[in-house]
């Protein structure tokens, strides 16, 4: 994979920041033995523009990118994010937006590969609080909801005991996120939960493989040259499918 990258932020003001860039990224994915066997080049360019505003206790970015895909065409996403400080410990936020991510090479040609698969596209909103509790202490909470068109899954039937990626025309992942952080001198703790429900509006049951209930936490020391850490990270059950007759796992 070979990327040119190129990107200028201008500073229009005091208060505010235009970025604007363009991207190509040429890439070349193949094998020999490793599913269908493929030889699959592709290259991707875009164009994007950021515009970042501040002013007094408000906060604004807007973007835009248009994406064209070899294999898949021309997308246009974008985003806006806003956010407004209560008072100098709290802030409110919000952002909508839209996506798109196209299948890899693995995914169209690899193992379980389905060259017929269409690009993801997505939509997101989310509204957030950010809390300073104290000089060290700091609390993020946020509601959201994503709205993905032919998601990418991979799934097994009686009649294809190998699996194939396939596309879900229709899902929605939407749920609570909190995270607390606290920090002191050269300690830090890290605590964060999601409570979420990924459905596939197509047959009206769970996403499989994805949890409804994690946790993360992480505690790290630091200094100049060196960091040590433990991370954990504990999930709720989550569905599958056999392997060797397509039904259902509930709670794998």
């Amino acid at each position: 994979r070979n990327v040119i990258d190129w990107q200028n932020d201008i500073a229009l003001g005091d208060y505010q920041l235009l970025t604007a860039g363009l991207y190509s990224e040429a890439q070349h994915a193949g094998s020999q033995s490793y599913g269908l066997g493929y030889d699959a080049p592709d290259r991707i360019n875009a164009v994007y523009l950021e515009d970042d505003l501040n002013s007094g206790p408000h906060r604004l970015v807007v973007a835009a990118r248009n994406t064209h895909d070899q294999a898949f065409g021309d997308h246009v996403t974008w985003n806006a994010d806003y956010g407004y400080d209560l008072t100098s410990a709290t802030r409110l936020t919000a952002g909508a937006g839209t996506g798109f991510r196209a299948p890899s090479a693995e995914e169209r040609f690899g193992f379980g590969g389905n060259p017929a698969l269409h690009p993801e596209t997505s939509r997101n909103i989310e509204l957030g609080l950010r809390q300073n509790l104290s000089a060290t202490q700091h609390l993020t909470v946020s509601v959201f909801r994503n709205n993905l068109d032919n998601l990418i899954q991979y799934t097994v039937t009686p009649g294809n005991p190998l699996g194939i990626n396939e596309n879900i025309a229709s899902a929605r992942v939407q749920g609570l996120e909190a995270d607390y952080l606290f920090t002191q001198q050269t300690w830090s703790w890290r605590t964060g939960v999601i409570f979420q429900r990924p459905e596939n509006l197509d047959t009206d049951t769970l996403l499989l493989r994805r949890a409804e209930r994690t946790l993360t936490t992480a505690l790290d020391w630091h200094n100049d040259r060196t960091s040590i850490g433990v991370h954990l990270i504990a999930t709720s059950p989550r569905n599958d499918l056999d392997f060797n007759t397509g039904a259902p796992l509930m709670d794998a």
